[in-house]
């Protein structure tokens, strides 16, 4: 398994579980099913218990499925696979994930063996396309944010409003040429008449980090990373590569980036 593909999806798994909105409605979707008691769920247990059970159960699958989508993604879009083919292992994966989880789940908590009869089968097919219509969803929307052509944030890094307004699109990465610093963005590139560690401190609210005393990266652009001897090569989501030095090779290890 890639280090750069885990890094970026449990970065996405982190972002899904730090929104109080996908916190507040996993929670009200696993209270209702907790009162519903579907699948046959409500003959094991009384209200509140149940309702701890898809409590975990929500959770734990929306956790894996967020993280099985990204990494697929990201994996996809670093190999260039089309589309059918990006959807396709996205739900594959998503399903086994959850498929496993719910299996386990069911047999600590109602003490469901997957060798019941005709239980493994049903609880498979039913389990399988809800993921794989999550799995879709959740590939879109990472998709999207990945890909579109974004305009800046709301909370606009000071280094963008010295760019035309039409290039003011999410950082890709800075670059020393001569006396100036090459900006390049999702929306082009721009050259700015300022020194390299100036245009980073601009670079506020951006998780980036320098990788080359003359190169600088933001770390949601990079699609992937390879050595170059004791160096290393990150290419950006833009199709460029930028040199990883020497001294930087360790800093770019920390972010798992890179394998140690």
């Amino acid at each position: 398994m890639s280090d750069s593909h885990t890094y970026f999806a449990l970065r996405e798994v982190r972002r899904h579980f730090s929104s109080p909105r996908v916190l507040g409605a996993l929670f009200g979707i696993s209270v209702i099913l907790g009162m519903a008691g579907p699948f046959g769920t409500g003959a094991f247990m009384r209200t509140g218990p149940l309702v701890v059970y898809w409590i975990i159960i929500a959770y734990t699958t929306y956790a894996a499925g967020s993280f099985v989508a990204a990494w697929s993604a990201h994996y996809c879009r670093a190999h260039k696979l089309n589309q059918t083919m990006s959807i396709l292992i996205t739900s594959l994966g998503t399903g086994i994930a959850a498929v496993l989880i719910v299996v386990l789940v069911n047999w600590a908590a109602l003490g469901l063996p997957p060798t019941a009869p005709g239980y493994l089968g049903t609880l498979t097919l039913t389990t399988f396309v809800t993921a794989t219509i999550i799995a879709v969803l959740l590939f879109f929307s990472g998709l999207t944010d990945a890909e579109q052509d974004t305009p800046a944030p709301a909370q606009t890094p000071r280094l963008l409003e010295r760019l035309p307004f039409d290039k003011r699109g999410a950082l890709i990465s800075l670059s020393v040429s001569d006396h100036y610093v090459e900006v390049t963005t999702t929306r082009g590139q721009d050259l700015l008449l300022m020194r390299l560690g100036d245009a980073i401190k601009d670079c506020d609210g951006v998780a980036g980090m320098q990788v080359h005393r003359s190169h600088w990266i933001a770390l949601d652009q990079v699609q992937a990373v390879r050595r170059a001897g004791d160096r290393a090569i990150v290419t950006m989501r833009d199709g460029r590569d930028i040199p990883v030095s020497r001294s930087y090779v360790p800093a770019v290890k920390d972010t798992g980036l890179l394998p140690s």
